[in-house]
């Protein structure tokens, strides 16, 4: 059992590791945010990570966001003139770019 601390700016997660075995009658996890883009993909990729999953996998599973929600982001950007779609729309290169934070980090 340990806890990480990650803190990116203004952003702080942390994160109680403690094994599945201790846990056996909760086999699931439920998290997330209002959108389920940001937030909720740097927990994600850091439990992928952390579980040993490659970068290509976790990368991939951050993407599947942009199908997911793009109807929900078009609508926001839609209503809300001053936001740009491309900005809030998942990339590939800013969970690439995570990644590489997390790496140096050392977690």
């Amino acid at each position: 059992n340990g806890k990480t601390t990650i803190q990116s700016g203004v952003a702080q997660f942390e994160i109680q590791s403690m094994p599945a075995t201790d846990f056996p009658d909760l086999p699931n996890v439920l998290y997330f945010c209002s959108a389920g883009k940001d937030r909720t993909g740097v927990v994600s990729a850091i439990l992928l990570h952390k579980a040993g999953m490659s970068r290509e996998y976790i990368v991939a599973d951050y993407m599947k966001t942009a199908s997911n929600l793009k109807a929900f982001l078009e609508s926001y950007a839609r209503e809300h003139p001053g936001i740009r779609l491309d900005v809030i729309m998942p990339h590939e290169r800013y969970m690439e770019e995570f990644l590489a934070w997390l790496a140096a980090q050392k977690i």
